[in-house]
């Protein structure tokens, strides 16, 4: 019997050692290159959708990129002329091709533009639409049951204000439909999904006349791209809500930021009718907004984008995870340079995360902006993450705190401890603090505070909630 389940555990110790794949990589030349959606592919790998000014005919083109499941390149394409071209969406097909979406001409002319390919990235045809004078952008695309695409974006047309623009087209790329969508001021569709009745829903943000700080707004459409409903969200301030995705119970999540330019975090859920359900506003003193957002198995959801809660005039890659309600569970950030920015996320089949945005060392453009890509196994760590053999997660309780939390911090080091208000002051500092230590709070005021442990190159932060 005991070799028998000596047996036993060998037989699984090699899939119990098998851990998840985790990078960080940048792809890039000596200009400018910017991803802003990604993909896992059918064979474990990652498409890149994007923007490259390396290489090109004039100014900037539409890029493709193929890596393995490691975020090594396999092979790039590129797509424009002379002119400022851009790609902002994509998607793997089902034929193993792909899906590209943005626009060509630039300058004020723009036309939105997709691109078609097959499995390596040669192209097979390129649609432009409407094709009239004006500014039409594609910012998102989806793959239809008929074998053709629809994409969401917004319209200029010969007028000064955009209308969001959702359009049609068969797998050729030839025009079935065009529909916009006009709620008196200006309108742009940043994200698209498909309904189960084979429908459409996109957030919009519309900057309507009285309120200059806008609302974001979700629409429903039918499988013909006419309006069922519209949902405007009344947020004081300057909105952004960039991403959309379907809950488990058929409802959405919308996520982005609020308050430009010193953004806070906002996730809003609505149900399968576009009534709100619940929305979480993270309140600070520094920038963050989300720019994509996914449902999880259990309810949750995962987001990401960018936070500036680090050194004075460094932004971060910012990672988060919440409960069903909302409840952050964790947050991650990556620092690469001065600017590290996730403009995309798409869950990967091991039950990490892939993202895709942007790194640059300076603002003024001495340096490449190259794109970044990054896997994290499912607690959102990379293998360039702060971490070691004895690290654990930063641990705060009771959170939130009424009067006395304790504070515990990974083993083996000493931590230097700075805690932020709500304003961005910091409201207490403990230096070469060991594994644990208790915080009087009993005076501190109500509101959500950053706790940044830092220990030589590693960073913990998370966040503690006071109520009394």
């Amino acid at each position: 019997m005991p070799n028998q389940c000596l047996l036993l555990a060998l037989s699984i110790l090699p899939t119990a050692l098998v851990a998840q794949i985790t990078f960080e990589r940048t792809h890039g030349g000596p200009d400018t290159d910017i991803g802003f959606q990604v993909q896992q592919t059918s064979d474990g790998g990652y498409a890149l959708f994007g923007v490259t000014w390396n290489n090109t005919a004039g100014s900037a083109d539409m890029l493709l990129m193929r890596t393995d499941a490691s975020g090594n390149e396999l092979w790039s394409r590129t797509y424009g002329g002379v002119n400022l071209d851009m790609g902002y969406g994509g998607r793997q097909t089902a034929d193993g091709g792909y899906v590209l979406c943005g626009m060509f001409g630039g300058f004020g002319t723009d036309s939105l533009t997709l691109i078609r390919t097959d499995a390596q990235g040669d192209l097979l045809w390129t649609g432009h639409y409407p094709g009239a004078l004006g500014r039409d952008i594609g910012y998102s695309v989806l793959e239809t049951g008929d074998g053709g695409f629809t994409v969401c974006g917004f319209t200029e047309g010969t007028g000064v204000a955009e209308d969001a623009l959702l359009l049609h087209v068969d797998a050729a790329g030839s025009l079935q439909w065009a529909r916009t969508l006009d709620l008196a001021a200006s309108e742009v569709a940043w994200d698209l999904v498909a309904t189960s009745d084979g429908g459409y829903a996109m957030v919009v943000n519309s900057f309507q006349v009285g309120d200059v700080n806008g609302d974001p707004v979700l629409v429903r459409c039918n499988a013909q791209g006419d309006t069922l409903w519209t949902r405007r969200y009344a947020i004081p301030g300057a909105d952004e809500t960039h991403g959309l995705a379907v809950t488990l119970d058929g409802g959405y999540i919308l996520a982005g930021g609020n308050g430009y330019p010193d953004r806070d975090l906002v996730l809003l859920r609505a149900d399968a009718q576009g009534n709100e359900l619940w929305r979480q506003e993270w309140v600070t003193a520094w920038d963050e907004m989300a720019h994509g957002v996914q449902a999880m198995d259990d309810g949750g959801f995962i987001g990401a984008g960018r936070t500036a809660a680090q050194q004075p005039g460094q932004v971060a890659l910012y990672l988060f995870r919440t409960d069903a309600v909302g409840t952050l569970i964790w947050e991650r950030t990556i620092e690469r340079g001065l600017i590290c920015q996730a403009n995309g996320l798409d869950r990967t089949d091991d039950g990490g995360v892939v993202v895709i945005g942007y790194t640059t060392d300076t603002l003024g453009g001495g340096s490449p902006t190259d794109i970044f890509l990054a896997k994290t196994d499912g607690a959102g760590y990379t293998s360039m993450g702060p971490m070691d053999d004895t690290v654990e997660d930063l641990i705060i309780g009771p959170n939130p705190a009424a009067d006395r939390t304790t504070l515990k911090l990974p083993n083996g080091a000493s931590w230097q401890v700075n805690i932020l208000g709500t304003d961005g002051r910091s409201v207490a500092e403990l230096a070469t603090v060991e594994q644990q230590t208790d915080l009087d709070v009993a005076d501190w005021s109500p509101g959500v505070y950053l706790v940044r442990a830092m220990s030589g190159g590693r960073i913990r932060m998370t966040r503690l909630a006071v109520e009394h």
